[in-house]
């Protein structure tokens, strides 16, 4: 319970840096966010931080791509 809300809340947190975000429903019980990111390297690093502790969160990759 509350876990959008709050996911919600930790990208608002985030907003310079986040460039978009897309939620995919998988099944009944679980869905996909995916969280692409551009701008300040520490503003960046502390959004997976906060998404880590985050209650209900069940798997976090991160996945850099160097252009």
């Amino acid at each position: 319970r509350g876990l959008v809300e709050t996911l919600t809340d930790i990208q608002h947190h985030h907003i310079e840096v986040i460039s978009s975000t897309t939620h995919v429903h998988l099944d009944e019980n679980n869905c996909l966010e995916i969280i692409a990111v551009k701008g300040d390297v520490k503003v960046i690093q502390s959004l997976p931080k906060k998404l880590m502790i985050t209650r209900g969160i069940k798997q976090l990759k991160i996945a850099n791509l160097m252009i």
